[in-house]
C-alpha cells in the first residue's frame, strides 16, 4: 500500500519525500500516531483537519498471531528470549506491559489504537478507518471517493507475510484471554467484537 501511494503521490508522500528529514526520522515518523502526524502537517504549513486521512486497523487476534509468527520465522534465530510457543509469547507480552501503560490503555476508549484514531480523544471527521481484513477494497474506496482516482487496475501485493494456518487453530481460552488483556478496549469500544474471527 505504501509503494502504491508513493507512486500515486510521488512529491506529496510525506514524510518520505521530505528532503529535510534523515532516514531515521522518517522511519520514526511513520510509526507514530495521529497527533504526531497532525503536528508534522502543521509544521509543513498544511491543515490536517482538511486532509483526507486513512488509518488501517487489524483484528487483535490476527495481529498478535501474525506478529509472533513473523518474529519467529524471520528473526527467531536472533531473538534469544522469544518464547517457543504462541501462548508463551502472549504471556511474555502481558508481563512486559508496565502498570502506567496498562492504565493508559484502560483509560483510553480505543485502548492501544487510541493514538492512531483520535485527536484529543475524538476521531476527526476527515478520518477514514480501514480494515486489514478488507485492505484492498477499503483503500480503493478511499482513493476513488476522496481523490477521484480510477482504481479498477489497482492490485495490492502482500509483503512481509508470515506463514500460518487459520487463526482459530492457535487459540484456546488461554490465548484469547491474554489477547483480551492487551486489547480489551478495542473490543469493548466496538472496533472489533470479542471472539471475532475465532467463531
Amino acid at each position: 500500500m505504501r509503494k502504491l501511494l508513493m507512486e500515486l503521490f510521488p512529491y506529496k508522500y510525506l514524510p518520505v519525500s521530505d528532503p529535510l528529514l534523515k532516514r531515521e526520522q522518517i522511519v520514526w515518523m511513520m510509526h507514530q500516531g495521529l497527533v504526531t502526524a497532525h503536528q508534522y502537517a502543521i509544521n509543513n504549513n498544511l491543515h490536517p483537519e482538511t486532509i483526507p486521512t486513512l488509518v488501517f486497523i487489524r483484528n487483535p487476534y490476527s495481529y498478535m498471531l501474525s506478529e509472533y509468527m513473523y518474529l519467529s520465522q524471520k528473526w527467531g534465530h536472533k531473538i534469544k528470549d522469544l518464547p517457543k510457543d504462541f501462548e508463551g509469547y502472549l504471556k511474555n507480552m502481558n508481563d512486559k506491559v508496565n502498570s502506567k501503560t496498562r492504565d493508559k490503555w484502560l483509560q483510553s476508549h480505543y485502548g492501544r489504537l487510541q493514538d492512531y484514531l483520535c485527536i484529543n480523544g475524538v476521531i476527526p471527521k476527515n478520518l477514514t478507518i480501514g480494515r486489514f481484513e478488507t485492505i484492498e477494497q477499503d483503500l480503493k474506496n478511499f482513493l476513488s471517493t476522496q481523490f477521484k482516482i480510477d482504481t479498477s487496475k489497482i492490485s495490492l501485493g502482500h509483503e512481509n507475510a508470515s506463514e500460518h494456518e487459520g487463526i482459530k487453530k492457535y487459540y484456546s481460552e488461554k490465548e484469547e484471554q491474554l489477547v483480551y488483556n492487551l486489547w480489551g478496549n478495542v473490543f469493548e469500544s466496538g472496533l472489533y467484537s470479542r471472539y471475532q474471527g475465532l467463531e
